[in-house]
């Protein structure tokens, strides 16, 4: 057009001074042909395509790379209250008998235990205390409010708990329990028990372990006959 001399030159000028980015694309207007050589109208009336429109180029770096991250802080999904006994010591704590103080102030005080509970991930254990790991882990699921939940967010969370777990106090009884337990069943060995009687696992009968449960709830012979004929 008549203008685009005069506008070009200030934006080219604009652009070398760094205030704009200009990217020029001739295009001859549909009503500039009858004014324009024949070269000049050439594409006119094609559209415009634009570059790298509907194009994507993802670069991901494959490479493994092994770097020491003992140094980052990072968040750490410490386990639920809810389901965690609060009578085991935290850095020296017990936060139960602290709640039965001060109730008006639970919230400060369990998130001052999260602090305590996140500040012993990044801490290196010692040897010697890894040799009652098991027996700690086994004694924080038995006293939880919810020993299943409690024990899957301890396999779900291990690295950012097994600090405080190396910290509790192992209850003898609980000790000699599983010591007991495990030369009763050697490794390699499978026991089922039900309600403590042990079940031979190699002849199961869905029927011969059903009906004693259905007697110790209070279902008359009778109907446990029915239901037999039934199925």
């Amino acid at each position: 057009t008549k203008c685009f001399k005069e506008l070009h030159v200030h934006l080219a000028e604009a652009s070398k001074q760094g205030k704009v980015r200009y990217a020029l694309r001739p295009v001859l207007p549909s009503g500039c042909q009858a004014t324009s050589s024949f070269c000049g109208s050439i594409g006119a009336a094609d559209a415009v395509t634009l570059s790298g429109y509907g194009v994507e180029l993802a670069l991901k770096n494959m490479e493994y790379k092994a770097m020491d991250d003992t140094a980052i802080k990072k968040g750490v999904a410490l386990e639920d209250p809810k389901t965690e006994d609060l009578s085991q010591e935290v850095r020296g704590f017990i936060f139960s008998k602290i709640l039965e103080r001060k109730p008006e102030l639970n919230a400060e005080i369990m998130s001052f235990r999260d602090y305590l509970l996140s500040s012993t991930v990044s801490d290196t254990l010692e040897v010697w205390e890894l040799k009652d790991l098991g027996h700690q882990t086994a004694q924080r699921i038995l006293h939880a409010s919810d020993p299943l939940q409690s024990m899957q967010e301890i396999n779900q969370n291990f690295p950012s708990v097994v600090s405080s777990l190396s910290r509790m106090k192992v209850d003898d009884s609980i000790k000699d329990e599983i010591i007991a337990n495990q030369r009763m069943v050697p490794p390699g060995k499978s026991l089922m028990a039900l309600n403590g009687a042990l079940i031979n696992i190699e002849d199961l009968d869905l029927y011969l372990y059903v009906l004693p449960y259905f007697l110790d709830n209070g279902v008359s012979d009778y109907l446990i006959c029915f239901l037999t004929l039934m199925s």
